[in-house]
């Protein structure tokens, strides 16, 4: 019997995209794209057809079980394009062994991510308003990975292709890495303060004349009628509209209103802090069914992950003067500083990622040794890009 015979694998050439500037760089939209595609083959071949394509786009995909007789885990997963621009290198050429042929290419960032994609999704995820599904502008680069099972992608990036007479499937050349985009920062804005206040908190203690902590005084506090009381009220202002990279402050005022003996009460000083300081980054993504299977299960599925970035108040407390107020009312007020990291992902939207932000913070006032807390969320934070510099 003959032995069994193979075609020999032709092997591919090299190709390499050498960008012009830093491809490390941050682009923003109208930022020009270019470099040099080359190639060298080590074999004589014909080739015919060669195109450099520039591309964004975002992938989406999660699973969920589909339990009848016996489970079964459903794969969804979109791939929505923002943009793709081609440009032709070359056709019908042959190419010689070793010789090196280089192509310039030219590509510009668009401000618009013009395609829509409201259409795939018909049910209850067709209908959210987190999404948007209309042209919008172009969101920044962004990872968003929980597992090979679930995760939430925006990228960009540059392919070569060229197909060889021949060969069944064309050689595709990437980059070593995707290109980093930021969309553009907003310049100077308001801080777009929001107020939040805790109910008044009774306190009554014989501390508040200057008496020491002590059980006897405790327990004389207690019982007594005679002890010198506040009510206390926690109040903190924090923007949520902040910048990457940007610093932020967190304004903090007591109010104290003596309610019993107040020629008795002594409260030179509070002492401030913010215990508790977060930036959490909350990602919703929707898919498609994959196999297109019909049952009465879900032919689009959504996803959502929370991951929490610890930020650091500046200073971490202050002890605070006493302000004199209207109707014997005191006021310690205190002002805190913290900063957004450079890293972090601005807030927005696409036709099927929606990346929002919430600050999570507990504030702590020390009245005469005695602590109380306020914990506060700020929903919707809006985080801008940075200015391009």
């Amino acid at each position: 019997m003959a032995p069994f015979s193979h075609k020999e694998r032709t092997p591919n050439p090299e190709i390499s995209i050498i960008f012009d500037l830093d491809s490390r760089q941050t682009f923003r939209a109208g930022s020009r794209v270019g470099g040099t595609i080359i190639l060298i083959s080590s074999i004589a071949r014909q080739l015919q057809n060669a195109e450099v394509v520039f591309f964004g786009h975002q992938v989406t995909h999660t699973t969920e079980t589909e339990k009848h007789f016996d489970s079964k885990t459903i794969d969804y997963h979109d791939d929505a394009a923002f943009f793709r621009f081609a440009q032709l290198l070359t056709r019908d050429m042959f190419v010689d062994v070793g010789r090196t042929y280089q192509w310039k290419f030219e590509f510009y960032f668009p401000h618009v991510a013009s395609l829509d994609r409201a259409h795939p999704y018909s049910g209850r995820i067709g209908a959210s308003d987190v999404y948007d599904n209309k042209p919008h502008p172009l969101p920044p680069s962004f990872t968003q990975y929980r597992a090979d099972t679930r995760y939430a992608t925006v990228e960009y990036s540059t392919h070569a292709i060229f197909t060889f007479e021949g060969e069944k499937h064309p050689v595709i050349a990437n980059p070593a890495a995707a290109l980093s985009f930021l969309p553009p920062g907003p310049g100077t804005h308001p801080p777009n303060l929001q107020e939040f206040s805790k109910p008044p908190q009774s306190f009554a203690s014989s501390r508040l004349s200057g008496s020491t902590k002590s059980f006897r005084n405790s327990l004389t506090d207690k019982f007594s009628s005679a002890t010198p009381a506040v009510e206390i009220v926690l109040k903190t202002s924090v923007p949520s509209l902040l910048d990457v990279g940007g610093k932020f402050p967190i304004y903090v005022c007591v109010e104290v209103v003596p309610t019993a003996r107040p020629a008795e009460i002594s409260l030179p000083e509070v002492i401030v802090r913010v215990k508790k300081l977060q930036l959490c980054r909350y990602t919703i993504y929707r898919a498609l069914r994959n196999d297109f299977y019909t049952s009465a299960f879900n032919q689009e599925a959504e996803a959502a992950d929370e991951n929490a970035v610890p930020l650091n108040a500046v200073p971490e407390g202050r002890a605070v003067q006493q302000k004199q107020g209207v109707n014997g009312m005191w006021f310690y007020t205190a002002t805190f500083e913290a900063r957004v990291p450079g890293d972090i992902c601005p807030s927005f939207s696409t036709f099927n990622i929606n990346h929002t932000l919430r600050i999570e913070m507990v504030v702590e006032a020390e009245v005469c040794g005695k602590k109380f807390e306020f914990k506060i969320i700020v929903p919707d934070v809006v985080v801008l890009a940075p200015d391009a510099t």
